[in-house]
């Protein structure tokens, strides 16, 4: 072969993988105007811009993605990173005060805000943000304490600091201790997936990444068939690291050998997801359900044809209202198929993803065979955006709505996100803040996150009956499910037009019920919500055991 022969063939191979990468470059471009796949478009075009150090391309796609409808703080944060990467410090700080402003509650917004402001020198603002980041850690960390000292030490105010290096010490011990425990597991070689994990949140929490990380990774060996797919962020980091092929092919080899293993199956479904290989991940999530039909009819002739699901009830919230015990008891009945995971989140969250991955995760129906699809999403419930899209594709969609005690409600909300180490504020001084946060009547729809707007159903409820008429909406006390699940369960059978069938388990799933010792506060909170509930039981012509109190 001639030079010229193998420096032509070079050059078109160059120019094809140019003209491919300009495509997809369009392509994705396209998909964030269209709103179709949008976080996914936008993550991809962040990375290739980063490579090509392209600073104002950045931040172009930065002013797209913050109009997206989706949960896309990790996409600004990666946005925000780079920017302190590049030492442009006055946009990241600007950015990450947009970020804050759309979701109060990211901790490594407000600490990489704090360490931005001190090389600016700005002490005072940089101590309000080590201050408000402090306030959402529910374990103390020995590296914001120590940063908040030297702020402090900075501005001469000498026992404020030295408190803080006290706390710092505290913190230290602690971690110091937990480390030492899992050093002699190690040693003694009767380490367990567990010690892993405990190291990796121990040194995630002192913002040790680097070891953190890997101790996930180590984890993951150990025991891969925990369900690690939740934990994003350490999937973004494990593509950064250039991990995820090892993963994706420990994950294969298993999923193989055990279909049966749904979170191993969502593990595998993730990582290919964190690729951008959405084909691959319906695939995935259509070999859990098939194995699921087989489960279901095992003499299930193979060459029997499969309909494509039909998705005929949603369990819309409200979030720790119940929805978890209902969803597991409705799948209890043999003509109701639910999800192959309960909260998909699909229509508030990730409608970018696409029908093909929603429908994905529910079970083909074999010819002959029938029974009602259905999912549960609380975060439906009062997402803005969700009951046109249902409608548009769902016209004929039973919503089933569990409504609790909104004061009782919030309190489980609050509890619910300390465990998620999202909040570490006291409960009496959380709900004072965010009833003051509440301006108007109308605001509440607006806010999201938020412990006692989310008890506003009525609010949420309006926009929902102007799509769905009312005989379509199943609306249920918690407090009388909890009372009288099985008779409850049963009335949720009529409404989706199957026979009644009585409980046999009558396990009560993701219980959270909470003393709450503030008289005055807990009297306030109903004053609050009283006019909302008046405004609920009008609408939907039907009482509730707490709209009396």
């Amino acid at each position: 072969m001639s030079l010229v022969t193998i420096l032509s063939e070079g050059l078109i191979k160059k120019m094809a993988i140019q003209t491919k990468t300009k495509l997809t470059v369009l392509g994705c471009h396209l998909k964030m105007k269209l709103g179709y796949q949008a976080k996914e478009a936008a993550r991809w075009l962040l990375q290739f811009y980063q490579q090509q150090n392209d600073l104002e391309a950045v931040l172009d796609i930065y002013e797209e993605a913050s109009t997206l409808n989706s949960d896309n703080e990790t996409l600004l944060l990666e946005c925000a990173d780079f920017l302190c990467q590049r030492q442009q410090d006055r946009q990241a700080i600007y950015l990450y005060q947009k970020i804050i402003a759309i979701n109060p509650s990211l901790f490594l917004a407000y600490r990489n805000l704090g360490n931005l402001l001190v090389k600016q020198l700005r002490w005072q603002e940089a101590e309000q943000a080590y201050k408000k980041g402090i306030k959402l850690l529910n374990t103390p960390s020995v590296f914001i304490y120590r940063k908040l000292a030297k702020t402090l030490a900075q501005q001469q105010r000498w026992l404020d600091a030295l408190s803080a290096y006290e706390k710092a010490w505290d913190c230290q011990d602690e971690i110091y201790q937990v480390l030492q425990d899992c050093k002699s597991q190690i040693e003694q070689g009767c380490e367990t997936w567990e010690t892993y994990f405990l190291l990796f949140q121990t040194l995630a929490e002192a913002n040790q990444w680097t070891g953190a990380i890997a101790a996930w990774w180590q984890a993951i060996t150990l025991d891969p068939y925990q369900p690690w797919w939740w934990q994003e962020r350490c999937l973004t980091l494990s593509k950064t690291y250039h991990k995820l092929n090892e993963l994706e092919t420990l994950f294969k080899q298993k999923f193989k050998n055990n279909p049966g293993e749904l979170d191993l199956g969502l593990n595998l479904s993730a990582v290919l997801e964190q690729q951008g290989r959405m084909e691959e991940v319906c695939t995935t999530h259509q070999d859990i359900a098939n194995y699921k039909l087989k489960q279901r009819y095992p003499k299930l002739s193979p060459q029997t044809p499969l309909k494509s699901p039909q998705v005929n009830f949603t369990i819309i919230g409200a979030q720790k209202s119940g929805t978890s015990s209902l969803y597991y008891y409705l799948e209890e009945h043999p003509d109701i198929s639910v999800s192959i995971k309960k909260e998909l989140h699909f229509w508030s969250l990730h409608y970018e993803k696409g029908q093909n991955w929603y429908r994905s995760h529910f079970l083909p129906i074999p010819e002959g065979k029938f029974w009602r699809t259905g999912e549960a999403s609380p975060t439906y419930l009062d997402s803005p955006e969700t009951p046109e899209r249902m409608y548009r594709e769902f016209p004929d969609m039973k919503l089933i709505v569990l409504l609790r005690n909104p004061v009782s409600r919030a309190i489980s909300h609050y509890h619910h996100w300390v465990r998620l180490k999202k909040e570490c504020r006291p409960l009496d001084i959380a709900l004072t803040e965010q009833l003051a946060e509440i301006p108007d009547w109308d605001d509440v729809i607006s806010l999201r996150n938020h412990y006692i707007a989310r008890g506003c159903y009525v609010k949420f409820l309006e926009k929902w009956l102007r799509f769905f008429p009312r005989e379509q909406i199943l609306v249920i006390s918690s407090e009388l499910f909890q009372d009288h699940p099985s008779d409850i369960v049963q009335t949720v059978h009529s409404f989706l037009e199957i026979p009644r069938k009585p409980l046999e388990n009558l396990e009560y799933y993701n219980v959270g019920e909470y003393n709450f010792e503030n008289p005055s506060l807990k009297s306030q909170l109903q004053d609050f919500y009283a006019p909302y509930n008046q405004d609920l039981e009008k609408l939907l012509d039907q009482s509730f055991p707490w709209t009396t109190l």
